[in-house]
């Protein structure tokens, strides 16, 4: 009997696939979700954080893509260590050593952090800083996915400012903008993406 074939291959072949097919360069919501939910079954209550290796993976995913990023806010925001801070906060909520009220709160105060900043500063890196506080959110209570269906046409777009995730958060660093802003590089999109869906995979063959 031949094995099972990895569902996360599937899904990452896939939204390469997608990828490639998209001048914009613009890996849609959906399909992100598609891999998340192909990565394992979605937290069920916060307060099991850091027990499921599914959610633990999520986690590195999205950690990864905001350290990917970091030297951009770090050359653009020397003096502010918001994002390094924020690392090491998901990291003690994964771990429990804080708790979910405290860690919702720690996600409100970060994220008006970058807002404040947000308005003083016309730069991409500051992309880098709400990724960074996503983070918190992935720690907290995973990513945001339907467990069984997908939504194909989801596009970031659709979604509340406080819903994107991570990954996206990041991207709009590395590309310069998010897909809607004029002057944001296609070709680093690109890159990023498939620098990302690779991670992906890499990251659940060493499970």
């Amino acid at each position: 009997m031949s094995r099972r074939r990895d569902p996360i291959l599937t899904a990452t072949e896939q939204a390469a696939t997608e990828l490639a097919s998209r001048p914009s360069a613009d890996l849609l919501l959906g399909t992100r979700r598609l891999i998340w939910r192909s990565i394992g079954k979605r937290l069920e209550s916060p307060a099991d954080r850091g027990r499921s290796q599914p959610h633990i993976r999520r986690y590195s995913l999205a950690k990864r893509a905001v350290e990917k990023v970091l030297p951009m806010w770090d050359m653009s925001f020397p003096t502010e260590k918001g994002p390094h801070l924020m690392i090491q906060s998901s990291r003690d909520i994964l771990d429990r050593r804080i708790r979910e009220k405290q860690a919702r709160a720690l996600w409100e105060e970060n994220w008006h952090f970058v807002d404040d900043l947000a308005d003083k500063h016309d730069d991409p890196a500051i992309a880098v800083g709400y990724a960074a506080c996503q983070l918190i959110q992935v720690a907290t209570c995973d990513e945001l996915f339907e467990p069984t269906t997908t939504d194909w046409a989801l596009t970031d777009q659709d979604v509340q400012p406080v819903e994107l995730d991570s990954a996206f958060c990041a991207c709009a660093a590395y590309a310069r903008g998010a897909i809607w802003d004029d002057g944001s590089s296609a070709n680093l999109r690109r890159e990023f993406w498939n620098w990302w869906i690779a991670t992906a995979t890499v990251l659940t063959e060493s499970k």
